[in-house]
């Protein structure tokens, strides 16, 4: 298989996968998410190791990492503040929540996706920053309709706008931070 082709399905393998995790990570307990997220990432790393040399283990695994503390201070701003709440309502900035864990084992998909199937975000910022603000709140919304545990906080137009806005700004965050720690993995995209 040439390199292109081997690229092309480590990108549509990452794209579906991600999507199938997304899923049951939102809809299933949290060991079928965690064991999911984990057997995700590792064949993401053989993947990433035979597509290329100068692929770097801890790089990568720097970049999960980095991506899921990100993932996880958004998510317990969204708890504590109030945003998202797991079966009952909280009061606003009373107290830390962390979020449930399958959450964070959907940050730790979306890391390996940045860099792979969504890496031509990274490539014209203004596009990722729309797709983005109107994105997200929509995977928010699905995902509390489909988790009972979790649920959105009303009024819904503020909590919506909230989430759209956080993430934006995590997204041009984590631009930079991969601008200037994190080279490219794929150089024709």
């Amino acid at each position: 298989m040439s390199n292109n082709k081997y690229l092309h399905g480590i990108k549509i393998f990452n794209a579906i996968g991600f999507q199938i995790g997304w899923f049951v990570c939102v809809s299933t307990i949290n060991l079928v998410g965690l064991s999911f997220a984990i057997t995700f990432i590792i064949i993401h790393l053989i993947l990433l190791r035979c597509y290329s040399n100068k692929f770097l283990f801890v790089k990568e695994v720097s970049w999960i990492f980095t991506i899921l503390t990100i993932g996880f201070l958004i998510e317990t701003l969204f708890f504590s503040m109030g945003v998202l709440y797991k079966d009952i309502q909280t009061p606003y900035l009373t107290y830390l929540i962390t979020p449930p864990f399958w959450i964070l084992y959907l940050w730790l998909l979306f890391a390996t996706s940045l860099r792979t199937s969504l890496s031509f975000l990274f490539n014209k910022p203004w596009v990722a920053y729309l797709t983005t603000a109107i994105m997200a709140p929509c995977s928010y919304f699905v995902g509390a309709n489909l988790n009972t545990h979790v649920d959105i906080n009303d009024p819904l137009a503020l909590s919506i706008a909230i989430i759209s806005v956080v993430w934006v700004f995590a997204l041009w965050v984590i631009t930079h931070i991969k601008h200037f720690y994190f080279e490219d993995i794929f150089y024709d995209s």
